[in-house]
């Protein structure tokens, strides 16, 4: 009885621990939070949260604003989120409290000769990409941004920043997006 108790515990930790990673990884499939943003939710929201009760947002942890966010989208939405999803877009929520620029980045594409990296920032910010000495500054057309580095560099320590005037996000790109 107790061996099998035993065996539960350890089944139960071994899936909790996969939960929690896949909730936690960086984004491996194209996403667009600023735009399904924008799409789905600023009609009623405003553009950038502009309609948003700031201090109500405040008082919502993660687990509580993930949940609202969720049926939100599933409801007035129309637009369900995946769990990874919700996740990102409840990051994207807390930008809009602390005012510094969202950045995020979807899994880095490569051809052989070239990384291409893209994702999207808040709208007005510039974002640069470091990878050991080199920095390059990505395109940004409206909150999309891409990057090209070469396929010798090494994206495993790449940092990401994110700047709107002197208002500076910074992360490494393997976080995949920012406010976690």
């Amino acid at each position: 009885m107790f061996l099998a108790f035993l065996r539960l515990c350890v089944f139960s930790a071994i899936l909790l621990a996969a939960v929690l990673a896949a909730q936690e990884a960086p984004p491996t499939a194209d996403f667009q939070p600023i735009t399904y943003f924008q799409k789905n939710c600023a009609r009623c929201h405003g553009p950038g949260g502009a309609y948003y009760d700031l201090k109500h947002l405040a008082l919502l942890d993660d687990e509580k604003l993930r949940q609202v966010i969720s049926d939100m989208a599933e409801g007035s939405g129309q637009a369900p989120l995946s769990a990874q999803q919700t996740a990102i877009e409840t990051a994207l929520h807390r930008s809009f409290l602390d005012g510094k620029p969202f950045i995020f980045a979807n899994a880095p594409k490569a051809d052989g000769a070239t990384h291409l990296l893209s994702g999207e920032v808040s709208p007005e910010s510039k974002v640069e990409i470091i990878v050991g000495k080199t920095s390059v500054f990505a395109t940004v057309t409206d909150s999309a941004w891409q990057a090209i580095l070469p396929a010798k560099s090494d994206l495993s320590n790449a940092i990401m920043r994110a700047a709107n005037g002197q208002t500076i996000t910074e992360l490494r790109l393997a976080d995949g997006y920012s406010h976690k």
